[in-house]
């Protein structure tokens, strides 16, 4: 019996201690933050901003421009040479060069006018954004031609969409042009 209470005295005694010293201990520092890079699957970690020690953030003179989109449309498909014909570009921007990752994204749309078996479209699309490494950045731009149903609530009967080669960003003020020819 004495056996007994003396291991059961001696567990109680280490659990007990365990605990206690546990307690005292300092506690592990929070992971940092980051994200894994798609490309290379490497941990990159996010750098603290100004804004993020509480302080203002330093002012950052907007990048200006504007991009234009010339579309010629071959119509072949012959059920949709009734459709009503919409172009939408997207201009998207990643700014990922100063220790976190933000992407400003424009989009604009137009109707196409068609003639016969051709249509043409010209999409406008002006920009302001906020980068701080504008001559490391990149920028994707996606064009996309949708053929609509005439009816009150029909479905895209055709949809045509290219991504073009990424760029830099364009000098600030500048007008970038593409011409784009679309068969659907």
């Amino acid at each position: 019996m004495k056996i007994r209470t003396l291991l059961l005295i001696c567990a109680c005694s280490a659990t007990f201690t365990h605990a206690a010293l546990s307690q005292s201990q300092p506690h592990a520092t929070p992971g940092r933050l980051g994200y894994q890079d798609p490309k290379t699957g490497a941990f990159l970690p996010l750098a603290p901003t100004v804004a993020d020690a509480g302080e203002a953030a330093p002012p950052v003179t907007p990048t200006t421009g504007k991009f234009a989109f010339n579309l010629n449309i071959n119509i072949k498909s012959a059920n949709i040479r009734t459709d009503v014909l919409a172009c939408y570009a997207t201009v998207t921007v990643s700014d990922n060069l100063t220790g976190s990752y933000t992407i400003d994204e424009d989009e604009a749309s137009v109707a196409a006018t068609i003639t016969g078996s051709t249509a043409k479209c010209t999409v406008s699309i002006p920009y302001s954004w906020p980068l701080v490494t504008p001559t490391a950045d990149i920028v994707t731009v996606s064009l996309s031609v949708y053929a609509n149903s005439p009816t009150p609530g029909g479905q895209p009967t055709r949809i045509v969409t290219q991504t073009q080669p990424h760029i830099s960003v364009p000098l600030n003020g500048s007008t970038t042009t593409y011409n784009v020819a679309v068969t659907m």
